[in-house]
């Protein structure tokens, strides 16, 4: 009894709700090490669908899911560190990064932890007559495992913009200019090119997959099966709880080595039904808008993990292999990337419509004006705060402090918890400045502040 009640305790414990403030993955001491760079990054440019932050990282005893950013954010703080590994020099051409993907993600099993960075990235020079043409399109993800893997993201940023920027500068560039196509800078700047291309994968203007095997993601995508390998696909019911209703379903062959071919393709299709190998598994895939989705196992649940590192032994092991019995699952599938999207953590945090930033201001001083997005919100004065708003995770919000002249901060905010940023003056002779402080810092602060205009 007294053992079941340690457990209790703990799990209430490990389990207790808290503000959290973003991580931020900082670059600043990141090296891109690219000797005799012909080129240096003028801009970046964000284009993601989502900028209120780069993904989710685990901290804690149970591995509880925070959000992360980028200090300075993926556009400010992309060019800052860019233009700062490669300076512009008279003999250098600038080069616009378009961002349309860039992501965090850490997979936290039983026994193994990983650090991935996924991106989606372009590389674009602008032309005499105004128009640009894109150079490299660099689609890749970072992997690197360790024991405690959320110091790793630094790492894995780094190393694969260096790789994205070594294929940029071994690239021919006369012959790339010509083979590409002009665009706009209408269409450059609005990625109507890459809406375009997210909209023609050929398996998304089929109505149903061709037969046979899918060696790779990209012949799933092209829908361009190999039909000439010989397969069975067997099935089986599934009995396991949760799981009536649904098959297993292997694809077979007599042929030993034909079965190691068939046992490492990416997916399989009958013709009409196409299935994707997650696990060692295969699952039937179901179209969803400009996507597909399936159902697979869950993943481990980090809190049952950690009682079961706690407590140890057999005791341990049965805590944890009884919450971790993979009951079904949704998944998405990213047909850019090819990754399998896990929204556990999406489901697990709520997220609102509306972001919450709190601006605050400690002392007795006089007020100081403040404006948002160039439009004047309040005169702050000391020991008070203002709640803002913010629904847009595109836009930036921008405050400014138009007195001081140079007080400025912009970024798009979390929509998982409140942002605080604080009006900080050292001395009545200092300029006031625009911080953004850790929330628990915040909520302290603010506990007994009045409410401002």
């Amino acid at each position: 009894m007294k053992f079941l009640l340690a457990i209790t305790l703990l799990l209430a414990a490990l389990s207790a709700p808290a503000q959290t403030s973003p991580f931020l993955v900082r670059l600043n001491d990141q090296k891109l090490s690219l000797p005799a760079a012909t080129f240096h990054v003028a801009r970046v440019l964000d284009l993601r669908p989502d900028r209120s932050r780069i993904g989710w990282v685990h901290q804690g005893l149970i591995n509880q899911p925070v959000p992360a950013n980028l200090t300075g954010g993926v556009a400010a703080g992309l060019t800052q560190w860019l233009s700062t590994q490669l300076p512009a020099q008279p003999s250098t051409r600038p080069v616009i990064v378009r961002v349309h993907e860039l992501t965090i993600e850490e997979e936290v099993g039983a026994a193994s932890e990983h650090a991935l960075a996924v991106f989606d990235i372009d590389f674009a020079v602008q032309q005499p007559d105004s128009s640009y043409v894109i150079l490299v399109r660099y689609l890749e993800t970072i992997r690197k495992g360790g024991l405690e893997t959320t110091g790793l993201h630094d790492d894995n940023l780094a190393f694969g913009f260096r790789q994205a920027l070594l294929r940029l500068q071994n690239l021919n560039w006369p012959d790339a200019i010509a083979a590409a196509t002009p665009l706009s800078a209408a269409d450059y700047l609005a990625a109507a090119d890459y809406q375009t291309m997210l909209r023609a994968y050929p398996i998304l203007l089929t109505a149903a997959p061709g037969q046979g095997m899918f060696a790779t993601f990209e012949d799933f995508r092209s829908n361009q099966p190999d039909a000439r390998v010989p397969f069975t696909l067997v099935r089986q019911p599934r009995t396991g709880a949760g799981w009536q209703g649904t098959e297993e379903v292997k694809a077979t062959s007599s042929n030993p080595a034909l079965q190691k071919q068939l046992n490492k393709a990416w997916g399989f299709s009958d013709g009409q039904q196409a299935y994707i190998r997650y696990r060692n598994h295969l699952y039937p895939l179901e179209r969803a808008g400009q996507t597909f989705q399936f159902t697979g196992p869950s993943t481990a649940d980090a809190e049952a993990v950690a009682v079961g590192a706690v407590v140890g032994g057999l005791a341990g092991a049965a805590i944890a292999g009884a919450a971790t019995s993979s009951p079904p699952h949704p998944y998405s599938l990213s047909l850019r990337t090819g990754r399998v999207l896990d929204t556990h953590i999406q489901h697990a945090i709520p997220q609102g419509d509306t972001a919450q930033v709190v601006l605050f201001r400690r002392g007795n001083g006089s007020a100081v004006a403040v404006q948002l997005n160039g439009q004047a919100l309040t005169q702050l004065p000391g020991s008070q705060f203002v709640r803002i708003p913010w629904t847009s995770k595109t836009t930036e919000l921008q405050l400014c402090l138009p007195e001081t002249g140079t007080a400025y901060l912009s970024f798009v905010p979390d929509f998982t918890a409140t942002t605080y940023v604080e009006i900080k003056q050292k001395t009545a002779a200092d300029k006031p400045t625009l911080v953004i402080v850790p929330a628990k810092e915040g909520i302290f602060y603010t506990k007994k502040m009045r409410p401002g205009r």
